[in-house]
């Protein structure tokens, strides 16, 4: 049993705290561009802030869209100013408006096959939930070019 003892003990010292560190719980601002589109076509949303296509969900009308692309285009020398200025990955951040004035963040997502008509938008990132914003997903045309029953035809020529 003596044997055992500094076995004990030294699986009792090995053992290691993690720390975990805490997160934003951000409102992310979405812009849905263009605010229509049928399934398969582009939408662009527009705002902030944005991570990576890894992490980032987009719902429409509950259903996940395909997030093709995240850009986060002349955002790294903002990134770096809210840090060393120990800012909030959102909210504002006095000491960095002025850098972060360049930094532009879109997400790029086909519409995905849901009912026709105005549906809700929802992203999510590391950052949190985004406001609901609206789509309306266009469905198929369903004029034919044949004349409805009150159309005037002209007869055949002879």
């Amino acid at each position: 049993m003596t044997r055992l003892a500094p076995l004990v003990l030294l699986s009792l010292l090995a053992c290691n705290t993690t720390v975990v560190a805490g997160y934003d719980d951000c409102s992310i601002a979405i812009n849905p561009t263009p605010a229509a589109g049928l399934p398969g076509d582009v939408i662009t949303l527009d705002g902030g802030p944005f991570s990576a296509t890894w992490d980032t969900v987009v719902r429409v009308g509950g259903v996940d869209a395909s997030v093709t692309d995240v850009v986060r285009a002349d955002c790294d020398t903002c990134d770096t100013c809210r840090a060393d200025a120990d800012c909030l990955s959102c909210g504002a951040c006095a000491d960095c408006d002025a850098v972060c004035a360049t930094c532009v963040q879109t997400v790029v997502f086909l519409v995905p096959d849901v009912t026709p008509g105005v549906q809700p938008v929802v992203m999510y990132n590391q950052h949190g939930t985004s406001e609901v914003a609206s789509v309306e997903v266009l469905g198929a045309s369903t004029d034919t070019d044949t004349p409805a029953d009150t159309d005037v035809v002209a007869p055949p020529s002879p």
